[in-house]
């Protein structure tokens, strides 16, 4: 949708009418009126298409959120995402499920679920300072996880054995961070995370977030499998904040 398109846009739903009007006999005396715009800026293209598209089950809603222009929380985290030059590379704006087809490890709709768990928009909101604190919590779940040191690897072998960026990880850190913030302030919080990034060894975050670990929270104790609802995403949750509070991934790594 960013580039640039010397033809109509809709092009093809307008030739689809066409060949209704040919096929149906009973339309001969109907008229159907197409609206042909030019030149619009990329901005209200990209929001015709969210407009449209809304509804349907095809384009993926994540690319709907980042076109949206009205919804105001995802252009909040959309700019959050531009602004982080690691999240940037690795956010799909267009897909819902990462797959190790792709070379990227989060969906931008993950992070505009996990961030509406702690963002409150409404009128009465200071915008900068929401704006503010989104950037900073991310920027602190950036150097908590360990992104930048996993993206050595490629996705596709990562997720095999950690869940570290999985959407139920992400959703899951969103649900910690609200209950977080009804006893620590943003900035104590992201200290805390950027904290524990430091004193922790790799493998010791690492082995955190080892699927056996969750097993019986976001992991199916039976086949293995993550369990992405709401209910293994606030089970998740639990284990983070105590992890949080406590400072320390090791006292949580054991079996």
């Amino acid at each position: 949708m960013s580039s640039k398109i010397d033809l109509f846009d809709g092009q093809h739903r307008n030739f689809g009418i066409l060949e209704t009007c040919e096929l149906l006999c009973n339309l001969d005396t109907q008229t159907v009126t197409v609206e042909l715009t030019e030149n619009l800026p990329c901005a209200v293209r990209q929001q015709f298409f969210a407009d449209i598209n809304g509804n349907a089950s095809k384009p993926n809603a994540a690319i709907n959120l980042a076109y949206d222009r009205t919804n105001i929380l995802s252009q909040m985290v959309r700019e959050m995402v531009e602004s982080n030059d690691v999240l940037f590379r690795v956010t799909d704006f267009e897909r819902t499920n990462i797959t190790g087809k792709t070379p990227y490890w989060v969906s931008f709709k993950a992070f505009c679920d996990a961030s509406g768990r702690f963002i409150r928009v409404s009128d009465d909101s200071d915008r900068v300072q929401q704006q503010n604190d989104l950037r900073a919590i991310w920027e602190a779940w950036c150097e908590f996880t360990g992104l930048s040191d996993a993206l050595v690897s490629g996705y596709g072998e990562y997720v095999q054995e950690w869940l570290t960026f999985t959407a139920v990880m992400v959703n899951a850190f969103g649900f910690a961070v609200q209950e977080l913030l009804e006893n620590m302030t943003v900035l104590s919080l992201c200290q805390r995370l950027k904290d524990m990034a430091a004193q922790t060894s790799r493998r010791e975050r690492d082995d955190f977030f080892l699927y056996s670990r969750w097993q019986g929270l976001c992991v199916s104790k039976e086949t293995g499998k993550i369990m992405a609802n709401i209910r293994g995403q606030r089970a998740a949750a639990t284990r983070l904040v105590s992890a949080i509070k406590s400072g320390t991934f090791v006292e949580h790594t054991q079996a």
